[in-house]
């Protein structure tokens, strides 16, 4: 009896597990759920969910689709669970809101209330929320009934709200590219705070199946947060205390790119929407940005791989930082606007221009040019491009198309037409950045765009006014961890390809 406890004991101890994650997708690529303290028509939506509304999912999913599980097993379960998680959030995610005139009656005759349906928009096909518990360990059995309770999930917060949930092996980790959110305080240095509701400790089982009907039944209190409940910050914190907290390694290679949302400059202001047409005035303002943190922080110094100039004059090659505009894919962002940034540097980044790049809060407009515009940006992460791109900018590809214009360096000389002039600039580019030989099929661009850098004083390089669509065709594919953008101003966003195939 001694060794058959002996052995049960020790098997426990194998199967539990460090750490705790559940991935939430929304398959309608929407999240809808009112903020706790808030109304329906006062448009702030709870985004992430907040780990009360983690834990009524869990009991709500419990009674109705797994009663069959042992209680004590649950509650301990929900009592483990009630610390308050880190949040793991995809980028790529927006708040948005849709208007509703609702007819009614006001003092007797037919009038229309405005409503709000606010709710988050994100990719329905992959996890757009990761919650972990990291310090959180469960025994097989706990582990197996939160395996069952996270499947049988079909929605979390407001019923058309349909979500999947899985709760993540033990050694599988949310990706390292995404947003980061762990609790602090109101006077924590990291950006974004928000507030979510979070039950006290121990869990207070009744209290957290109090219907909000109850509370506002309750004439005396009129309270909108339930008992046993409290509103606590969480912050995202700054890019480099989600550096410094992660273990460093000596021989992990250098950040070759390093990705920026676009958010806002302000509290309760949208994210600006910048014109995809204007992609080399937006750039450049990102290029001065860089330029101006890494002088401020480093004593007034220049950065080769920053600016792209040494002493001696402009650095030669395609090594330096390459700043690019992503347009949207219409699902969250329109095709027409800019979705995010991304500065990519064949030869990485130093500590010192990584820190500069990761400290850009604001990117200011030139005054003197009116498709110019301040935006709000913040580095969402920093690996290969291969690492923090799924939309078809890098990978294993031979068939690629330009989503920006391609345009000349230089006029041509002799008989030559524009087109025959643009493919061998194309062809001599591509070879001296290394890439396969490829096939070009060249079409005037249509539509407007700019193609000249907002430098004041500076006449514009006529080569520049007859841009080009091209598509390329490569016999082998270009590597995976290279962007493909070629042609004159391709390090300010012009020329850049996205794969077809």
């Amino acid at each position: 009896m001694v060794a058959e406890a002996s052995e049960v004991m020790t098997s426990a101890v194998v199967a539990a597990e460090p750490g705790v994650t559940i991935a939430f997708t929304f398959p309608l690529g929407r999240y809808h759920a009112t903020a706790a303290g808030t109304a329906a028509n006062d448009g702030v939506v709870e985004w992430p969910p907040s780990p009360w509304r983690l834990l009524r999912t869990l009991y709500s999913v419990w009674k109705t689709r797994c009663d069959d599980l042992d209680d004590n097993l649950v509650v301990g379960l929900l009592g483990t669970l009630a610390q308050p998680p880190q949040y793991h959030i995809d980028p790529r995610t927006a708040a948005g809101h849709t208007r509703h005139y609702m007819p009614g009656d006001k003092n007797g005759s037919e009038a229309r209330f405005l409503a709000l349906d606010v709710f988050v928009a994100c990719a329905p096909d992959r996890p757009t929320l990761y919650a972990t518990w990291p310090d959180v360990t469960l025994d097989a059995s706990q582990r197996d009934a939160l395996g069952r309770l996270c499947d049988a999930i079909t929605w979390v917060g407001r019923a058309e709200s349909l979500a999947d949930a899985r709760l993540l092996d033990g050694g599988e980790l949310p990706p390292g590219a995404n947003t980061y959110l762990v609790p602090g305080d109101a006077a924590d240095t990291g950006d974004s705070p928000i507030r979510l509701l979070v039950p006290t400790t121990p869990l207070d089982l009744e209290a957290l199946v109090t219907r909000p009907s109850d509370l506002r039944a309750n004439a005396k209190t009129r309270s909108t947060l339930p008992p046993g409940a409290s509103l606590r910050t969480f912050v995202r914190p700054s890019p480099e205390r989600v550096h410094a907290e992660r273990p460093t390694h000596r021989s992990r290679p250098r950040p070759t790119a390093v990705r920026f949302s676009v958010v806002p400059t302000a509290a309760g202001r949208s994210a600006t929407r910048l014109p995809t047409v204007d992609t080399v005035v937006h750039t450049s303002g990102l290029r001065q940005a860089a330029l101006a943190r890494f002088g401020s922080m480093n004593g007034g110094a220049g950065s080769a791989t920053l600016s792209g100039r040494t002493d001696s004059g402009p650095r030669a090659g395609h090594r330096h930082a390459h700043y690019l505009a992503l347009p949207g894919d219409d699902t969250r962002v329109p095709r027409d606007r800019v979705e995010s940034f991304v500065v990519w540097a064949p030869d990485g980044f130093d500590p010192a221009e990584l820190d500069a790049l990761r400290s850009i809060r604001r990117v200011r407009g030139f005054p003197w040019l009116s498709s110019s515009r301040e935006f709000g940006v913040i580095a969402d992460g920093f690996a290969t491009p291969a690492e923090l791109l799924d939309d078809g900018f890098c990978g294993p590809s031979t068939a690629w198309s330009s989503v920006t214009p391609v345009v000349a360096g230089r006029h041509p000389k002799g008989a030559r037409s524009w087109a025959e002039h643009v493919e061998a600039e194309i062809i001599a580019d591509c070879a001296s950045r290394g890439l396969p030989t490829a096939s070009v099929d060249l079409r005037p661009w249509e539509g407007r765009f700019t193609t000249v850098r907002p430098r004041p004083g500076k006449p514009s390089h006529r080569a520049h006014n007859r841009p080009f669509h091209a598509t390329l065709t490569f016999e082998t594919a270009p590597d995976a961890n290279h962007m493909l953008c070629v042609g004159a101003m391709s390090h300010f966003g012009l020329g850049l390809f996205r794969a077809t195939d």
